[in-house]
């Protein structure tokens, strides 16, 4: 088999990940010494002046000046919840030694996974878990959220939802949120009431605390999910 020389890929590169870095996405591929690869158009490589390209899994080779290299352009599968890393077989490549002989041999990279990513920012883009209901019973601030290169099932358009854990004492219970076509959801905790809207930096949070409010701080777990599975967290308390 052939690969790269220990280097793994990293799924936040793509063009829609947490950390999106297009020439992170191409990596030397490693050919033994007396080897050069089967270049004819029937072993499915098309040509362009000096370079060769061949469709492999999600992605391509290159062959130009000697050398091949392999660039990702989307993620895989990887079964599991969490930022892990599996080696997969992506395809095969035909090579051939000086003496003409030909053999198919498996390309087999390392890919790691890309998580989704939420924290939560004040009106100023500071970064908080916890805010102070002023004296006209109101907050407000911003939800920054990536679902990274896995994507969303609702991607990120009106068929997106949040899940919220809400809490309060010794008492919980959870919403899933739900998004219209104008981009809005909305739910009640136990003193008040939370409206999100989608906009150009994340989801906007307004909260309206009910006149009379218990004095006990409400806690409110925000939890978005990718089409994998991969989750991330972020916190808010309303004191």
């Amino acid at each position: 088999e052939i690969g790269t020389s220990g280097e793994y890929f990293d799924e936040a590169n793509l063009a829609n990940g947490t950390n999106s870095n297009a020439a992170a996405l191409t990596k030397s591929i490693v050919i033994p010494n007396g080897y050069t690869p089967d270049l004819s158009a029937s072993e499915g490589w098309s040509q362009s002046g000096g370079r060769y390209v061949k469709s492999v899994g999600d992605g391509y080779l290159s062959w130009q000046n000697g050398k091949m290299t392999y660039t990702r352009t989307s993620p895989v599968d990887h079964g599991v919840q969490g930022r892990d890393s599996v080696d997969k077989t992506m395809g095969q490549v035909k090579l051939q030694d000086d003496s003409g002989n030909t053999f198919d041999v498996n390309l087999k990279l390392t890919i790691r996974d890309d998580m989704p990513d939420i924290h939560i920012r004040n009106s100023s883009g500071q970064e908080i878990n916890q805010v102070t209901v002023g004296g006209n019973f109101t907050a407000s601030g911003n939800i920054a959220r990536q679902y990274g290169a896995d994507g969303t099932l609702g991607n990120s358009g009106s068929g997106e939802s949040l899940k919220v854990l809400v809490s309060m004492g010794g008492s919980s219970f959870e919403k899933t949120v739900s998004f219209n076509a104008n981009g809005q959801g909305s739910f009640d905790t136990y003193n008040g009431t939370v409206t999100l809207t989608r906009n150009a930096n994340g989801i906007g949070y307004s909260y309206t605390a009910r006149h009379g409010k218990a004095g006990d701080a409400e806690k409110l777990k925000f939890t978005v999910t990718d089409r994998e599975g991969d989750i991330d967290t972020a916190d808010l308390t309303l004191t």
